[in-house]
C-alpha cells in the first residue's frame, strides 16, 4: 500500500505595504528571502486569515540577533488597525511565552 499524502494548500495576499523586510541573496535582486523577523511576522499576520492554516507552528527559535524592537517598528507598518492590533496581540503573546521558558 503506497502512502497517503494529504496536502493543504493556501494563498494569501499581503497588501502592497507590507512588501518590505527581506534580505537579498543574489546580486541581481530577483531572490529575496525574508529576515527572520520579517517571517515570524508573516506568522502572525497569516494565523489571522479565514483558513486558519497558520494558527499554531511548530517550536520556534529565535536566532541570538533577533531583534523585538525590528518586529514592533515591522507591525506599525501594517496599515489595516484590525489587522494591526491582532497581529501586535499575538506577537506579544509569543514573546512572553519565549520569556517564560
Amino acid at each position: 500500500m503506497k502512502p497517503y499524502y494529504y496536502l493543504k494548500q493556501s494563498v494569501e495576499l499581503f497588501h502592497p505595504t507590507f512588501y518590505f523586510g527581506y534580505i537579498e541573496k543574489n546580486t541581481n535582486g530577483l531572490l529575496k528571502i525574508a529576515s527572520p523577523e520579517k517571517a515570524l511576522l508573516h506568522i502572525f499576520y497569516l494565523s489571522q486569515t479565514k483558513t486558519r492554516l497558520f494558527k499554531t507552528f511548530p517550536e520556534v527559535e529565535l536566532p541570538k540577533n533577533f531583534k523585538i524592537s525590528r518586529v514592533n517598528k515591522m507591525i506599525e507598518e501594517i496599515t489595516s488597525i484590525r489587522k494591526r492590533t491582532l497581529v501586535q496581540r499575538c506577537f506579544s503573546e509569543f514573546i512572553e511565552s519565549i520569556r517564560k521558558r
